[in-house]
């Protein structure tokens, strides 16, 4: 599904859609992580492509979101 196409509720304490791609592997441990991030809201998430999985996560900030991008990309 083309990215245009999606559609997301994102809750207003996080106003910040992050688009991530992360290797499949690391999928259970980023759910782990988010799980204990309350500036972080998992919004959506593809099936895994080609050893890959495309995550939106919803930020309570910019800098959540630059710090989240930093760590995982």
């Amino acid at each position: 599904m083309n990215k245009t196409e999606k559609h997301f509720r994102m809750p207003k304490s996080h106003p910040v859609l992050c688009e991530l791609t992360i290797d499949a592997m690391k999928w259970y441990r980023f759910q782990r992580v988010s799980e204990n991030a309350p500036e972080l809201n998992i919004v959506g998430y593809d099936d895994p492509e080609n050893g890959e999985i495309t995550v939106w996560v919803a930020c309570a900030s910019e800098d959540v979101k630059d710090a989240l991008e930093d760590g995982w990309n």
